[in-house]
């Protein structure tokens, strides 16, 4: 077995390469290319650190554990630097950490939409992933020499591809992917000709040994016609109508719950969308709006009106329609007019399948990809297509309600179709007692929301802030409404709604954008700081009119019509809220689990939970060290028992089983060989054991205390596998020591060492195992 030959650094090169190609169309899943930074660092990393290792012609596992460490250090100084030993040793806090990242990951994936942006959580599950791909790889073709298996890694970046929303994604993700398994097929395949020594073109005895052969170029015009073939079929095949996917695509959203991470029209969680989107660092653009309004109203794009024990969430559109079927909502009640305008609408970065518009659209003009629209949410989506790169003409219909049209709209018997849909809440006896408490005395329905909307003036106590303060009540809305009163703009939607329902009046949340900052004449330009949630309730004659209770200090470019007066601030509104403290878990009132609360409490403190875990980690370290150690002494281990099993057992008569002892103590002597790097041409699979003891003893490998043992093992298994009768007196177990005697005083002390903790023999047996099974 050869050690560093150039087919393993060309193996490990060529590993390398194909894994970042086939990660390259990971881009469409994210915003920017800040992802590859972590991704280029862990692969040059892991790959330098193999090349150098094989290059020593150390054995091929020890390149792969390098690997292994190199990957753990790179993640470790890359993303948990202030949770390591020095910068870049993992601690227990180090896995703490990356447990985090990785459950951040996961709830960024699930809930924010694609493209996603420069999230540290997900910039983590990229390099860990791809880092992983290329062990994968390696081990497949490098350590175990089996090829075909690293397919399948490169198949598992190409699932996470297809995810996007890119129509070119699939395809890009599909080439870059088998070329780099074609790739690597033909590297493997010309590795396995050249073993046969040097090959020359019919006829032309001088050529060069390395030109490429007629046969080669054939097959690399053939991989390309058939990638090409397979990207091109497809289109030519007959598919399924929209209406049967638009079928499933509803149904699955319609289920609902606390669980359902998207509607019906495959948009993402809402809330968790806005609060992710919110987090994220640095802004950026989203839309561009033209329009002749001089006080436009939030530009809005979807609806949760749906409650469970967790929340508001967003449930299947109820009607599909053609835009040529929208129309403004008619407004029965008298004194009431409203004025129409238009807007020219540029969605930049927005890549939701949802369209933003302004409340009470009349008609949409220019837009591109099957837009659907739901009358009853007033939202258009879309069952494939994004909003990003569309721009449209919209026209609308801004409606000015003022509290005394309000105060004539007729109450809502309990048998009205809206009553009886969107008063639905779990029953909390805290939060229906105090919704009871604020409308009590209140004569008509706009009277009772002006209640509970002034409920959330900062006067209350209740304060802006992207932490959220947590009580011990187990519920998220009776902390937010009694203790808390720490939030933003969802926490105050989804309270407000869920007071409303409470006190039997139809109420739902509203996504959307406030109009921002950056005004250019008529033009708005939003951005991702200026999502926003607030609350529609429904007035009888006058359908869903807007109240906003975030307090309106705090949001840039809120507006507060006459009917919804902002709050008066507190005497200490203006000063920075302080950081909320921390107590037991729950969820928001919104999502219960989209919204960051603040940072855990020191040890010892009222989450002192901490303490516990501080607690055990010398214990887990303890037993990971002795894992680590266990796994590392397999190999060890394993020569251990074969040199037991081997051993030669005497009697006073001579060998017991003579002709076994005599093939097992040639076994160990072969495997001594391979452990202390003796040539391959000096002990050949090809040779008869004579030849192999007579080129020992002549090539001065051996020390001359060795000889006598050499020359004994190989008669007695020419003896053994001969012979009539094989050697019964011969001395084998001395004859063993005396070989491995003289192997280690010719040897360095690396390969003694090599030879005792990571035997190279028993990984070659390993790597032969493999290949048999394949």
């Amino acid at each position: 077995m050869q050690f560093g030959s150039r087919r393993d650094l060309r193996a490990t090169l060529l590993s390398a390469v194909v894994t970042l190609l086939a990660a390259v169309p990971l881009q469409f899943v994210f915003r920017s290319w800040e992802w590859m930074i972590g991704v280029l660092a862990v692969v040059l990393a892991m790959t330098a650190t193999a090349l150098a290792l094989r290059a020593l012609r150390t054995p091929q596992l020890t390149g792969t554990l390098g690997m292994i460490a190199v990957y753990l250090l790179c993640l470790t100084s890359l993303f948990a630097r202030d949770h390591a030993w020095f910068g870049f040793l993992p601690s227990p806090a180090t896995l703490v950490r990356f447990s985090s990242l990785l459950r951040e990951a996961g709830i960024a994936a699930r809930d924010t939409g694609i493209p996603v942006g420069d999230d540290p959580s997900l910039h983590f599950l990229a390099a860990l992933g791809v880092g992983g791909v290329l062990l994968a790889i390696d081990i497949a073709v490098v350590v175990a020499g089996w090829t075909l298996i690293a397919g399948v890694p490169m198949a598992a970046v190409h699932a996470v591809v297809i995810g996007s929303d890119h129509e070119v994604a699939e395809v890009v993700s599909f080439v870059c992917a088998a070329l780099a398994f074609l790739w690597l097929l033909a590297a493997d395949n010309t590795d396995r000709i050249r073993r046969y020594g040097r090959s020359y073109p019919s006829g032309d005895a001088d050529a060069d040994t390395w030109t490429p052969s007629p046969l080669a170029a054939a097959a690399r015009r053939m991989a390309a016609a058939g990638v090409a073939v397979a990207v091109v079929l497809p289109i030519g095949v007959p598919s399924l109508g929209d209406g049967l996917v638009d079928h499933v695509d509803l149904t699955r959203g319609s289920q609902g719950g606390s669980d359902s991470r998207r509607a019906g029209t495959g948009t993402v969680n809402l809330f968790s969308f806005l609060s992710g989107t919110l987090r994220q660092s640095g802004e950026f653009p989203m839309v561009d709006v033209n329009t002749n309004d001089p006080e436009p109203h939030y530009l809005r794009f979807g609806v949760a009106d749906e409650v469970t024990p967790d929340g508001f969430v967003s449930r299947a559109p109820a009607q599909r329609r053609p835009l040529a079927e929208m129309a403004a909502q008619p407004v029965f009640a008298p004194g009431i007019s409203g004025q129409r305008f238009t807007a020219e609408i540029t969605v930049r970065t927005f890549s939701e399948r949802l369209l933003p518009i302004f409340l009470q659209p009349a008609e949409i003009n220019g837009e591109r990809g099957p837009w659907i629209w739901d009358g009853e949410t007033s939202v258009v989506y879309s069952l494939r297509s994004a909003a990003a790169g569309n721009r449209y003409r919209l026209t609308y219909t801004r409606f000015d309600y003022t509290p005394a049209a309000l105060r004539n709209a007729a109450s809502l018997p309990t048998t009205h179709p809206e009553v009886q849909r969107f008063t639905k809440v779990p029953d909390v006896p805290e939060v229906r007692q105090r919704a009871a408490d604020l409308v009590r005395g209140k004569p008509t329905q706009y009277d009772r929301v002006m209640a509970l909307f002034g409920f959330f003036s900062p006067a209350n106590g209740f304060r802006y802030d992207r932490y959220t303060r947590q009580g011990n009540s187990g519920s998220a809305m009776v902390n937010f409404i009694t203790t808390g009163r720490t939030g933003y703009c969802e926490q105050y939607a989804a309270a407000l709604a869920w007071l409303v329902r409470a006190a039997g009046i139809p109420a739902r949340v509203a996504f959307g954008f406030t109009r921002g900052d950056k005004r250019t004449g008529n033009t708005y330009t939003v951005s991702n700081l200026n999502l926003h949630a607030w609350t529609e309730v429904y007035f009888e004659g006058y359908g869903w009119v807007p109240f906003d209770a975030t307090p309106p200090t705090s949001v840039t470019g809120a507006v507060y019509p006459g009917w919804a007066p902002a709050s008066t601030p507190a005497p200490d509104e203006g000063a920075v809220p302080q950081p909320a403290a921390s107590g037991g878990g729950g969820p928001d009132p919104s999502t219960g689990n989209g919204t960051p609360t603040a940072p855990p409490p020191a040890a010892g403190g009222p989450g002192a939970g901490g303490a516990d875990a501080a607690a055990r980690w010398p214990f887990v370290l303890a037993t990971a060290l002795l894992i680590v150690l266990l796994l590392l002494s397999l190999p060890r281990l394993h020569r251990d028992l074969l040199r037991r099993g081997r051993r030669p057992r005497a009697t006073l008569a001579g060998l017991r089983a003579p002709r076994r002892a005599a093939h097992e103590a040639w076994e160990e002597m072969l495997d001594l060989l391979i452990d202390y790097r003796v040539p391959a041409d000096t002990a050949g699979s090809t040779l008869s054991c004579r030849a192999i003891g007579e080129r020992l003893v002549r090539g001065g490998t051996l020390a001359p205390a060795a000889t006598a043992g050499v020359l004994t093992l190989a008669r007695a298994e020419e003896r053994a596998a001969y012979a009539r009768f094989p050697v019964t007196d011969a001395d084998l177990a001395t004859a063993l020591l005396q070989l491995r005697t003289g192997l280690r005083e010719r040897s360095t002390r690396r390969t003694r060492m090599l030879a005792a903790l990571v035997p190279p023999s028993v990984l070659a047996r390993w790597k032969s195992a493999l290949l048999r099974r394949s």
